[in-house]
């Protein structure tokens, strides 16, 4: 982590959400003011941490019973920022290209920025787009002038 309050944060945020009922599958565990091994855990619906945008090395897993449930849960919270599809089905894949709520969609890898590529948010995520030539339109106000 960039910073130890950042760390605090989402120490704070993991703890919030095993108090919500959250299940560990892998536990979170600091090992210096700034580093984390990664944790990774099992919310459901109404877990206080679907509420707030996590940074940092916490996976969150949501069961859903098809593809349909696995979209709206995704898209049922105010960020984002990146989504991560694994499958090795195109229909699925095209799927929830199409219909996630979200920045970037990552096929079969984890999210990540390319400073080739525009990478920003969705919905109450991120500034606005960042890297890329397109970034450009965001530091940029159009004026028309007219005249003779």
């Amino acid at each position: 982590m960039a910073r130890p309050d950042l760390a605090d944060d989402l120490e704070k945020q993991y703890q919030m959400a095993l108090k919500a009922g959250a299940e560990i599958i892998l536990p979170l565990e600091r090992i210096s003011p700034n580093e984390f091994i990664p944790g990774l855990i099992k919310v459901k619906e109404g877990n206080p941490i679907l509420e707030e945008e996590v940074f940092g090395p916490l996976g969150m897993v949501m069961l859903a019973k098809d593809d349909h449930e696995a979209l709206k849960l995704a898209n049922d919270v105010k960020f984002g920022l990146s989504n991560s599809v694994w499958t090795t089905d195109e229909k699925r894949q095209q799927y929830f290209i199409e219909n996630l709520e979200s920045g970037t969609v990552s096929i079969n890898k984890s999210s990540s920025s390319d400073p080739r590529l525009p990478f920003g948010g969705a919905k109450s995520s991120g500034y606005g787009v960042e890297l890329s030539l397109l970034a450009l339109k965001e530091f940029v106000t159009v004026k028309t002038i007219v005249g003779n």
